[in-house]
């Protein structure tokens, strides 16, 4: 029906009681504290930051990976549960043991990562073994006692009589070598040339003239065999991370209590960011904000009573845009989001959600022009409003509000 006046509230205060006061305001939640203020040679802003918050969420975040919850398809519905005293005071006692919780969910959470990173890499060097399986020496093999081994890669598509004609081209005379293709691939051929030594450098100078580059990959054991090594590295892998999920499965029971956690750090955060943006001194510091003209004297009374500071309440500056705040019976309320999808009235103007809700329902039913489609919409949106009363309050006024529309 109307919108309510609002008034510009200034408090100065000793720097001391800064946090005690926030917490204070905070906890009537009455007054919308201003936090565009411009700095002057006197009074600074402080830089603050937090990081739990970020860390307890990401933990969350990880149990709901490997050990999400069953919910039902109400669930958004039901809002957020309220906690009792002795749980906060649980929370904030135990708060040591929690955040070393947090820290071992996301070490966990890394650990998994890092394995499954191992796996990836693993599999990768497996594919490319592939055109080497039928390799039976081992991959490091350079020489022995009376030849060199040349173990690596030509263009793809050559035959073993391709490459031997390029030796011969170039050495019709040349004997004493040997050219296998142990494999290929779209991209390469996979070749092996042994020589006697005499012969092995000229042997590799007509190969790399037609593309030839020795194998970069090193191992003492064959294709075949380090390709089971690396097989059995990721069974290892798997098992490790399927212990390690499980672990953090056993952990998921403290879920609400690192919700609790969460929100602990996020009012405290939410405190640090305000003070952040605060005018302070050396010794006192400064609040600017807004309050309901209704709540004005008791906000200044409550202060006063627990500190000593000096609270200014005046009218907001013209040129100053100030919060807006609606009071309509509750059956008109539920309207207000309509409006505020259009834009809210500004200061002085009229609050036309009333006459808009009325039309809005009328007009609603009209298009309807349904009793049974009507009695069903009513009926749906009654039941969840009285079935979720802890619903986030915007979802409660819209259903509310079609529930009247029905």
């Amino acid at each position: 029906m109307a919108v309510l006046p609002m008034k510009k509230i200034e408090i100065c205060a000793m720097k001391r009681d800064r946090k005690a006061i926030l917490e204070k305001l905070q906890s009537l939640g009455m007054v919308e504290i201003q936090t565009d203020n411009e700095e002057t040679d006197d009074f600074r802003k402080m830089s603050t930051t937090s990081q739990r918050v970020q860390n307890t969420d990401e933990a969350l975040q990880i149990l709901g990976k490997y050990a999400p919850e069953e919910k039902s398809i109400f669930a958004s519905l039901e809002g957020r549960q309220e906690a009792s005293e002795a749980d906060i005071q649980e929370i904030i006692a135990g708060r040591r043991d929690y955040n070393r919780k947090v820290k071992k969910i996301q070490e966990i959470s890394k650990d998994i990562a890092g394995c499954e990173a191992n796996i990836v890499k693993c599999q990768v060097a497996i594919d490319g073994l592939v055109p080497w399986l039928n390799m039976d020496i081992p991959i490091n093999t350079t020489e022995t006692e009376k030849t060199d081994v040349m173990i690596g890669t030509m263009p793809p598509g050559l035959t073993e009589t391709d490459i031997q004609g390029y030796i011969s081209s170039a050495e019709p005379e040349m004997a004493g070598y040997t050219v296998t293709v142990v494999g290929s691939d779209k991209d390469q051929t996979c070749m092996v040339a042994i020589a006697l030594k005499p012969v092995s450098q000229r042997v590799e100078e007509i190969l790399r003239s037609h593309g030839f580059t020795r194998i970069s990959y090193f191992s003492r054991r064959t294709p075949e065999q380090k390709t089971e090594k690396y097989r059995e590295d990721i069974r290892e892998f798997e098992q490790w991370i399927e212990d390690k999920k499980n672990e953090l499965v056993s952990m998921a029971e403290d879920r609400d209590k690192l919700r609790l956690l969460a929100d602990y750090y996020r009012i405290r955060a939410d405190k640090y960011q305000v003070l952040g943006s605060l005018l302070q001194s050396k010794s006192t510091f400064v609040i600017s904000g807004y309050v309901l003209e209704r709540d004005a004297d008791r906000v200044v009374a409550i202060l006063n009573e627990s500190f000593s500071l000096m609270a200014d309440v005046y009218d907001v500056p013209e040129d100053e845009a100030a919060p807006i705040q609606l009071q309509n019976p509750k059956m008109f309320a539920s309207a207000e989001g309509v409006l505020e999808s259009f834009g809210l009235p500004g200061k002085g103007e009229m609050d036309p959600t009333t006459p808009m809700a009325i039309f809005y329902i009328f007009l609603f039913g009209l298009m309807l022009s349904d009793a049974a489609y009507g009695l069903i919409i009513f009926l749906a949106c009654f039941i969840l409003i009285k079935k979720f009363p802890k619903m986030d309050s915007a979802l409660q006024k819209s259903l509310r509000l079609f529930m009247y529309c029905g």
